[in-house]
This record gives C-alpha cells, sequence and structure tokens, in this order.
C-alpha cells in the first residue's frame, strides 16, 4: 500500500495560502459566468457576441460603450478561455512540486474521478429540471421576449442516451462543443469540461502547454526579477508592467474593434491559424459558430495573468475571501485540481 500512496493521496498545493490568488481567480471568472448567463436570458443584447447584439441595426454611443463593458466582465470567449489556460497553468505544479512517478500517476488517476463525478450529477440534475419543467417554455419564453440568443437544449429521453452523453465528454477528441452532453446543458458550455481533461494527459505526458508560465513562477522566481523590470539598454530598464499592459490593451483593442467597428472581420484573424486537425496551411475550414481558439482572448488572458503573476496588490485582491469561496466551490476546483 505504501507504494501507492502517492496515488491515492490529494495535491496539497491548492491549500497553500500563497496559491488563495490562483483559487480567486476562478472565482472571479465565476461571477464573470453568471453574469454572462443571466444576461443572455434576460438582457441578451447586452452581450456583445450574442446573436441578438448582432442583429442591433444602429450603434449608438451607448450601445458602443455597453459592448466595451460586455468584453471586460460578461466575455463568453474570455471565460472558456480563462478556464482552460488556468487548467494549463495549475495542472503541472503538483509534478513540480516532487517530480516523482507517484505524482504524475496520481495525477492522471484522481484527475477522471474527479471530473467525472461532478460532470455526471450535474448533468443527471439539469435533465432532471428540464424534465420536470417541460423544454417547450424556453422556446415559448424567447418568442416572447425576442430573445434569439439561447437554444432549447438537447434532450435527454432514456438512461441509455445519457450514459453516453456523459462517456462521449471524456472520449471525444475533435469538435467538442458538438456533442449531446454540450448540447442538453443549459448554456451549452459542458464541452469546456471535454477540452481541460484531454489538455490533462497532453499535460501529463508532455509537460508542455502551461509550463512555462508555471515554471517561470515556480522555479525561475519569475516575480523579482519582474520587479526589477526589463533592461533596455546600459542602466536603462523598462518596467515589465508596460509589456504586460501593452499585451492586454491589444487584446481589448482587437476585440473591441471586431465587436463595435468591423464585427464582419471578427471571424478573419481565425483564417491565419493553422489547422490542427486537417491541414498544416490556413485555417480557411472553420466554423465559426462553434468555439474557437482566437488570438484576441490569448492576448487579453496572457496580459493580466502576467500582472496576477506579477503584481502583489492584484494578488491581494483575488485571494479575497468572496472569490476564494467562490473558487473552491466551483466546478473548476474539479478542473483544476490535479
Amino acid at each position: 500500500m505504501e507504494t501507492f500512496k502517492g496515488v491515492f493521496t490529494p495535491p496539497l498545493f491548492l491549500q497553500d495560502p500563497k496559491t488563495d490568488f490562483l483559487i480567486g481567480l476562478r472565482g472571479l471568472f465565476v461571477v464573470q459566468s453568471f453574469l454572462h448567463t443571466f444576461l443572455l436570458v434576460f438582457a441578451p443584447a447586452s452581450v456583445v457576441h450574442s446573436t441578438n447584439a448582432q442583429e442591433v441595426l444602429h450603434s449608438s454611443t451607448l450601445h458602443k460603450a455597453l459592448k466595451f463593458v460586455s468584453i471586460l466582465f460578461w466575455n463568453d470567449g474570455i471565460i472558456y478561455s480563462a478556464f482552460i489556460l488556468l487548467s494549463a497553468r495549475t495542472i503541472c505544479l503538483p509534478f513540480m512540486k516532487e517530480k516523482s512517478k507517484l505524482s504524475i500517476a496520481g495525477s492522471i488517476f484522481r484527475r477522471g474521478i474527479r471530473l467525472w463525478f461532478p460532470v455526471a450529477v450535474a448533468l443527471a440534475i439539469s435533465t432532471g429540471v428540464l424534465h420536470a419543467t417541460g423544454y417547450k417554455y424556453i422556446d415559448d419564453f424567447a418568442e416572447k421576449t425576442g430573445n434569439i440568443s439561447i437554444l432549447v437544449p438537447y434532450k435527454i429521453d432514456n438512461a441509455l442516451i445519457y450514459f453516453n452523453s456523459v462517456f462521449n465528454l471524456f472520449w471525444v477528441t475533435t469538435r467538442f462543443s458538438e456533442q449531446a452532453g454540450s448540447y442538453a446543458f443549459p448554456g451549452q458550455m459542458m464541452w469546456v469540461i471535454n477540452v481541460i481533461y484531454m489538455q490533462s494527459f497532453t499535460v501529463y505526458m508532455t509537460m508542455v502547454i502551461g509550463l512555462l508560465l508555471a515554471d517561470v513562477t515556480t522555479n525561475m522566481d519569475f516575480k523579482t526579477k519582474a520587479h526589477r523590470g526589463i533592461k533596455v539598454w546600459r542602466s536603462i530598464r523598462c518596467p515589465s508592467y508596460v509589456i504586460y499592459t501593452g499585451i492586454l490593451a491589444a487584446g481589448l483593442v482587437m476585440q473591441y474593434l471586431w465587436a463595435a467597428w468591423r464585427p464582419q472581420y471578427r471571424d478573419d484573424e481565425l483564417i491565419a491559424h493553422g489547422g490542427l486537425y486537417y491541414t498544416g496551411g490556413l485555417n480557411e475550414d472553420f466554423d465559426a459558430k462553434q468555439p474557437q481558439a482566437r488570438d484576441d482572448n490569448y492576448l487579453v488572458l496572457l496580459g493580466f495573468l502576467l500582472w496576477v503573476e506579477t503584481s502583489d496588490m492584484v494578488q491581494w485582491a483575488l485571494g479575497n475571501r468572496i472569490f476564494v469561496y467562490l473558487g473552491r466551490r466551483s466546478l473548476s476546483k474539479y478542473s483544476q485540481q490535479t
């Protein structure tokens, strides 16, 4: 039994007060997730990438300002990208704390269980509630309110469909959002768990995704070095926060321009990405209706995470009790632990 002790012992790094800011960061995106879902149902025109917002013919100054607020505080692309990036940031920490085969084996063993149970329970509860209340009322509500941004969840009729839906969430390796488990869940965002689970094995086996940020903060004293600034010439140093702010601003400007100025160009940057599964050339065969890996989301999150990793004030703000409480009790608790 001593041999398998590391496999069954849960990691302790998330119980370290020094990592409270990471848990609080999850809590921050939990709040943003709630705002996005709530507003998508009751005020869809205020959600920047919703169908209702895209149908607005006139774009007043107030509406443009609302789009900018939406980009900052309830942006679906940034929210789902954040959970995926946070998973990559934290998943390799147990191995970096204890570099042994048992730490990797324990992470792989626990990951599936910690993800499977909350997903199965959440999908069972949502399916039960929808069966009890009926599905038609969602269509009726959308029609009466003019909400064209929400979809009626896929109906799971029996236990076999339910089992297959949960199973596929841990099996599908492409087109993650096009599966029953995601379509059947309110908000159709369960696919994020699928991506995080598949990402787990990429990190476990190759230690590439998220390793750079985790490694420099854990092993290279990144915070102290960042405070010194970047040497430009002789004794002249550029404050590191200038770089972070530039990266963050670049992402926000891209987001805003494609939301309020030229929305028809929003998906053009996706063509420049390499086709992951079918070609090494331009990504010309993408479905704009599906979630995509976008440069603007990445720049926003990278700039913000660099601020988080190096600023004592930001870490203190994120480490407040409310955000930490929400972060520990969200589904992301299971998707970030290893």
